[in-house]
């Protein structure tokens, strides 16, 4: 658990360092002339989504659900409330990201939408089995992100130039399908 919270804790600062209290017409994010609601969308699936990576931690320690299940359980209605608005959110503003990538962008946040309602299904059934599978394949899903982020800081840091179309289509498609054959 520690090397996954670790991952997790440098991809969130990564992620929030750059930007903090940098007012919004300064950040880098091409207009949408038209959609006034695109950057609060964008802070929306962003902040949900943070949410979910930081309760999928707390999520698959053992240790955690077997002690405490009552935690276990209310970390994990936060989990799948993270989940369903950043999925929502970003199925909004999906449309307005470049070309490349969209494809892979719009199947990986319907297919984390709908394992993640699957697991809430299957527990409660009670069928712990399934709901345990769902959720695994539920938190591979927002792990993209960290893979992503990983292959651009190497690149960055190593000075490797990539044309940036193809790193879209790579970072939509590889690090989430990857990570589903690794639950698998």
């Amino acid at each position: 658990i520690l090397p996954l919270a670790a991952a997790v804790i440098w991809w969130l600062y990564m992620q929030i360092e750059p930007v903090a209290g940098v007012p919004e017409e300064e950040l880098l994010l091409p207009p949408h002339e038209g959609f006034t609601a695109y950057y609060p969308l964008l802070i929306t699936h962003m902040a949900a989504g943070t949410v979910a990576i930081l309760t999928m931690v707390l999520q698959v320690w053992p240790w955690l659900r077997l002690k405490y299940p009552r935690v276990h359980r209310v970390s994990g209605r936060i989990y799948i409330l993270g989940t369903v608005v950043s999925a929502l959110a970003g199925l909004v503003i999906v449309w307005w990201a470049p070309q490349p990538g969209k494809l892979g962008g719009v199947c990986m946040l319907l297919f984390w939408l709908w394992v993640t309602i699957a697991a809430l299904v299957y527990a409660r059934r009670g069928q712990w089995g399934k709901h345990r599978r769902f959720m695994l394949y539920s938190f591979a899903i927002p792990l993209n992100n960290l893979w992503a982020f990983g292959a651009y800081y190497l690149l960055s840091k190593f000075q490797i130039q990539v044309d940036f179309n193809y790193f879209l289509e790579y970072s939509r498609w590889i690090p989430w399908v990857g990570n589903l054959m690794l639950v698998q």
